[in-house]
């Protein structure tokens, strides 16, 4: 299976082998048989089943349809004919269209009649004629139809309510159809008290894949693909999958996107991702804000420009809306998926439930086009593996060569012993050659000689050159960081405040939020929580009181520690959106070493 399949499976599972869609059917196994046998059984028993089946785009509705219909065809194929209409129907503006359409796909399927529709009758009575050649076939065939119809809301967009009606009185009335549909969200037509449909339906959600499913689902791509290479190097990709899984959710389409780029070699830009996936939502986006009606859409639209989940009352006051009418839409907002909700002691708290569509509305708002960002920055680096067992000389070669990025873990090789008089080549005490000397002095844990140079240097630092200001201010940080975790809290202090307020004033030149976010793991890793919150705090008051960015891209450190110190789980929903709340607890669990204060508990 080449490239140019792959990008067929995102938007056309119809066109990928039946084979090749059961390898990469994952987490729905249960739900596709369920569906198969209650349309297959009722259809021995001469009753009839309406399905809806529900779930955003790229959830993978269209690929349970095809495998519907091929189960349908090999299960129950005694007593079923499976019709699968169009993925978009764009003709079918009247009832007799949707009947028609099924003859046409009747006789291209199965090639058992050739239907001549008379061309210069009225349109009942091409409505009957279809109708009746349609149960001419099941009274023959001693089968009932069942028609497959993606994007159920388009269609009835297309019919005036009188053809809907007219649609609905066809299927109570005929005992041979039965409809297994599909839309990305439940709208009006079904869900509406005065519409035809309301009620009608059978509603299937199709949920989000898991962390686990979408992992499973993205071996299975590399497996139909033959990708040695990726599947050899998975456990190096997986921390990418996992920071964009914490601001997508588990939808295949874009799991599957993610593949594409890693195949094309080119993971390394979260953000760049990210921003494209929104980008390509847009149209679905704006479709589901037109089909809400004006207090729901109001609703919705505060929740979803609320850093936190909201209660009722909390909507109520923003909207200036009656409480009594908060509630009964929020009712209708769940029941129809677009919210859900947080039960904490007596208060409920509501969110949107898609997490993609909020932080869409979310980086059309100021605020969010700063927060999101920051976000997506602490997400890379906290899932991104540190890159060590490099050979040293590689390293220091390219480190002559000016490459500072490669000064990160050389405290791990003693082979600097060996080529430490390399080091010292050139003026003596030229700043250049002092912070060299003060790398190589840390790298092998030579502490008085490392914090004598350190604060040597320290006065003329706005006079270091840029090649080496960032060498010396890293060694400084995580000076710090050691001091910290030896207990000389004051020492630790004083190195971390100095690194954070020359990289304030040389940011242009370098900044240390990757080389904060190694430290703090490594922190983290002691188990420690007090040691943890001194940290974080010394990191807020050099740097983050000034910067209120760099506040921010603190904030999932502090609400893990807010959490842990409080032991009160009930804050992921109170004060956390969903895609903060998967990276708060998986904070929360490595500095306790436990699951005690999940949000399950």
């Amino acid at each position: 299976m080449d490239t140019e399949s792959l990008t067929l499976f995102r938007f056309s599972p119809e066109k990928i082998p039946q084979d090749t869609l059961r390898e990469l059917f994952v987490g729905r196994e249960k739900q596709l048989d369920n569906l198969v046998d209650d349309v297959g059984k009722a259809s021995k028993e001469h009753t009839t089943r309406f399905h809806l089946i529900v779930g955003p785009r790229g959830i993978g509705k269209s690929h349970l349809m095809v495998l519907a219909y091929y189960d349908l065809i090999e299960k129950y194929g005694s007593t079923v004919i499976p019709i699968k209409f169009a993925e978009e129907e764009y003709s079918i503006y009247r009832a007799s269209d949707l009947f028609l359409r099924a003859l046409e796909e009747y006789d291209k399927t199965y090639g058992r009649v050739h239907t001549d529709i008379p061309k210069d009758k009225g349109e009942d009575f091409i409505l009957d004629f279809a109708l009746g050649k349609l149960e001419q076939i099941s009274r023959e065939e001693k089968k009932q139809f069942v028609f497959l119809i993606e994007n159920l809301n388009e269609i009835f967009l297309q019919l005036e309510k009188d053809e809907v009606a007219k649609l609905r009185s066809i299927f109570q009335r005929y005992d041979i159809f039965s409809v297994v549909a599909s839309a990305p969200m439940i709208f009006p037509g079904v869900s509406e008290h005065d519409e035809p449909f309301f009620n009608f339906f059978k509603i299937d959600h199709l949920r989000e894949f898991s962390l686990a499913e979408s992992k499973q689902f993205m071996r299975r791509i590399g497996e139909v693909e033959k990708n040695e290479y990726f599947l050899q190097n998975f456990e190096k990709f997986e921390p990418k999958l996992e920071g964009i899984y914490h601001l997508t959710g588990g939808s295949p389409r874009l799991v599957l996107i993610i593949y594409e780029i890693i195949h094309r070699g080119n993971i390394e830009n979260i953000e760049t991702i990210f921003l494209k996936m929104l980008d390509d939502h847009t149209p679905y986006y704006q479709k589901i804000f037109e089909m809400l009606s004006g207090q729901r859409r109001v609703i919705v639209d505060t929740l979803m420009l609320s850093p936190t989940p909201l209660t009722p009352k909390d909507i109520a006051e923003k909207t200036r809306i009656d409480g009594r009418t908060v509630n009964s839409q929020l009712r209708r907002l769940e029941n129809d998926r677009y919210v859900r909700s947080h039960s904490i002691g007596k208060r409920t708290c509501y969110e949107v439930r898609e997490r993609l569509f909020r932080l869409w509305r979310e980086m059309r708002q100021p605020f969010g086009r700063n927060r999101i960002p920051l976000f997506i920055d602490f997400l890379t680096l906290w899932y991104t593996p540190e890159e060590r067992e490099k050979i040293f000389r590689t390293k220091f070669e390219r480190l002559e060569a000016g490459d500072t990025s490669v000064l990160r873990g050389l405290h791990e090789y003693h082979e600097g012993l060996v080529v430490a008089d390399t080091i010292f080549e050139g003026s003596p005490e030229s700043f250049g050659t002092l912070v060299r000397k003060l790398m190589m002095a840390y790298n092998l844990k030579k502490r008085e000689e490392t914090v004598v140079l350190a604060d040597r240097l320290y006065p003329q630092a706005d006079k270091i050159g840029p090649d080496s200001i960032y060498p010396y201010t890293l060694v400084l940080l995580s000076l710090g960081f050691d001091e910290y975790r030896e207990g000389n809290y004051g020492y630790g202090k004083k190195h971390i405040s100095r690194a954070y307020e020359i990289e304030s004033k040389r940011s242009e030149e370098f900044d240390l939020k990757n080389d904060t976010i190694e430290l703090l793991k490594e922190i983290i890793d002691t188990g420690d929580p007090e040691l943890v919150r001194m940290v974080a705090d010394t990191i807020i008051e050099a740097k983050g009181d000034k910067d209120s960015e760099y506040r921010r891209f603190m904030k999932p450190i502090t609400d893990a520690l807010m959490i842990i110190e409080t032991g009160n789980t009930s804050l992921y929903y109170l004060m956390l959106q969903s895609e903060e709340r998967d990276l708060i607890a998986d904070i929360v669990k490595k500095i306790m070493k436990s699951d005690a204060l999940s949000p399950d508990v």
